[in-house]
């Protein structure tokens, strides 16, 4: 049995050689400890979430100012200023068609019409609206437009008004 008190163990002599680790492991497992109770703790709080229920729709929501300009949102290709639905198999001769806007590029171009109270956006060999007529070539300052019988070139016009 004195065999057995005299020799150290092989935990018991890491130990003696790292006095500092004797004080570190048990305060390493508490601050565990105390992260894991927090951690728990507040993920009850998150899932947790107080409404006032007596509070009025319209005290927590805010009103639109109808009278500010309102802005539309691409990619609509289609735009109109009229709440009435208007015709899209239209006559171009009968409406004009106004090309407003080019946006140039070597890869992919793209136009904006204007015919019948409609503003398209459109790109090469895209219909404009419903109608057969078809953009055939987009240049910096022109459009080509077909509809299988006959082609048109529209052109940029430039705005006559002073603008400050």
């Amino acid at each position: 049995m004195s065999k057995k008190n005299t020799e150290e163990t092989a935990l018991q002599k890491f130990f003696r050689e790292n006095k500092s680790l004797t004080y570190m492991i048990p305060l390493l497992v508490i601050l565990i400890i105390v992260a894991v109770i927090i951690n728990v703790s507040s993920g009850n709080d998150k899932k947790t979430v107080k409404t006032d229920s007596k509070a009025k729709p319209s005290e927590t929501s805010t009103q639109i100012d109808t009278n500010q300009p309102q802005v539309d949102v691409l990619p609509q290709i289609i735009r109109s200023n009229n709440s009435e639905t208007v015709e899209q198999q239209k006559d171009p001769f009968e409406s004009p068609m106004k090309l407003t806007g080019i946006v140039y590029s070597k890869t992919k171009s793209t136009a904006i019409i204007e015919w019948g109270g409609y503003s398209y956006i459109i790109g090469l060999n895209d219909n404009i609206g419903n109608s057969k007529w078809k953009a055939t070539r987009i240049e910096r300052d022109s459009i080509t437009l077909d509809n299988g019988s006959e082609s048109i070139v529209l052109g940029l016009t430039e705005k006559s008004d002073n603008v400050e």
